[in-house]
């Protein structure tokens, strides 16, 4: 169900207006559309006070490291105001009939993107991007190779320092839908040269953040290699603590579903 968006988010303490990452492509138009752009990033900022301007690949520390993190994007829709009748109008992107298309925050898949799209030159009021995430059953750790797994319905990585950092799997939350509100603010933040290209960006880093994953007990994966799953069979306490943190993890703290 949307809400409406709002302007101010709480970060390390500090209420600010609506910022968010955004990643400008110097595109020019015709005027009677603009574009929109999406982009899916992670950023391994520790507990960020502000959004950076752009998510960083690189990490800050090697604690940890998401190799492969996917949602389903049903659509996103946004609404303009009539300037005649005053009325909200609501219009919708990257909408199809009955599919969702993946996208991968960790970018390391090229076909997990979304096409740039075309809109009017109206400004939006307000966008919500509708995920969910694909359904799944818990996993049965004999049954995969880690190194090969590539399955949408766990986050994949890797935590600890040194050469030899322990592999995790993470449970996203299943048949969930993810509604993330992005205000008119937040809009006009990314918006230049007749494109919005619009950053959603996941914090890694802030996600784990007072998180003691070593205290996570291992299994096998198929190969014999020492893995951690963390989901409501295996290491369901912290599994629990990191999916509330889950959901505050993101370039926005209006997340309904």
């Amino acid at each position: 169900m949307w809400r409406p968006a709002r302007n101010l988010f709480i970060f390390g303490g500090f209420a600010m207006l609506v910022w968010l990452a955004g990643c400008f492509t110097e595109v020019g138009n015709a005027g009677d559309e603009n574009l929109v752009t999406p982009q899916f990033k992670i950023d391994y900022t520790n507990n960020p006070t502000v959004l950076p301007k752009a998510a960083a690949n690189s990490l800050d520390s090697d604690s940890i490291q998401i190799l492969r993190f996917y949602l389903l994007v049903n659509e996103a829709s946004y609404s303009v105001l009539d300037s005649v009748t005053g009325l909200s109008t609501e219009k919708y992107l990257w909408a199809e009939d009955s599919s969702s298309d993946p996208v991968d925050f960790s970018g390391t898949d090229p076909k997990a993107v979304l096409r740039t799209e075309k809109i009017g030159v109206q400004t939006p009021e307000r966008l919500t991007m509708e995920f969910k995430v694909s359904s799944h059953p818990d996993l049965r750790p004999d049954s995969i190779d880690f190194e090969n797994y590539f399955g949408m319905g766990y986050l994949k990585g890797t935590y600890g320092l040194g050469p030899t950092p322990k592999k995790f799997l993470f449970s996203l939350p299943s048949r969930k839908e993810l509604n993330m509100q992005y205000s008119k603010a937040a809009l006009m933040s990314w918006f230049k040269n007749n494109s919005y290209n619009c950053q959603f960006t996941f914090f890694a880093s802030k996600w784990v953040s007072g998180v003691d994953l070593s205290k996570a007990d291992s299994v096998r994966d198929m190969t014999g290699r020492a893995i951690v799953v963390l989901d409501t069979v295996h290491n369901p306490i912290l599994y629990k603590t990191l999916l509330d943190s889950f959901y505050k993890s993101f370039n926005t703290l209006n997340i309904s579903d």
